[in-house]
């Protein structure tokens, strides 16, 4: 038995057997397809990355930076360099880290964050027998009582406290930086 193939439903030419359309438009259907598939990938890709960046850990990773610099940039003296908290060696605050007295509570409390050089902050664990003594110095003991209270009762940062301080901090530097540029 001999099958009979019919014309393309879009033109004249004859279609493929068991189809309904001709190769053309088999190829330019098909086509179709593979772009849609891309688009939605693109979409969900999109989609996806955008719900990324409001995520805990990339703004931490964000805010972090901006909050180090310019606490360690804040307290640069006339000759450009920044004493360390525990220690007192005077070193460029580029080479300088943020070091804190409560870590993982109080990250972005000024009161908590004091510049530090690597070996006291890295190597010595933040020094902090007396990282508390001058902690104790600066803030008094009723300061020191309010810091360990807020180090207790905070539950940690959401995502639009850490965006607000992104924004904030980077006003700051910025500002920070005009008044006494990097020499």
């Amino acid at each position: 038995m001999i099958l009979k193939r019919k014309k393309c439903r879009y033109c004249s030419k004859l279609s493929l057997p068991g189809r309904a359309i001709c190769w053309d438009h088999y190829r330019l259907r098909q086509k179709l397809l593979r772009d849609e598939a891309t688009a939605r990938k693109m979409a969900r890709s999109a989609k996806k990355t955008e719900k990324m960046h409001n995520s805990l850990s990339y703004l931490n990773e964000k805010a972090w930076p901006v909050f180090s610099r310019y606490i360690r940039f804040r307290d640069r003296g006339e000759d450009g360099l920044t004493e360390c908290f525990t220690c007192r060696h005077r070193k460029d605050p580029r080479i300088l880290q943020g070091g804190h007295y409560f870590h993982g509570r109080l990250d972005y409390d000024e009161r908590n964050i004091h510049p530090q050089c690597v070996y006291c902050n890295k190597w010595l664990h933040g020094n902090l027998a007396v990282y508390g003594v001058r902690l104790t110095e600066e803030l008094g003991v009723d300061g020191m009582k309010k810091l360990m209270l807020d180090a207790n009762t905070h539950k940690g940062y959401n995502t639009f406290q850490l965006q607000t301080i992104i924004n904030d901090y980077t006003e700051k530097l910025n500002q920070l930086l005009k008044e006494k540029p990097i020499t």
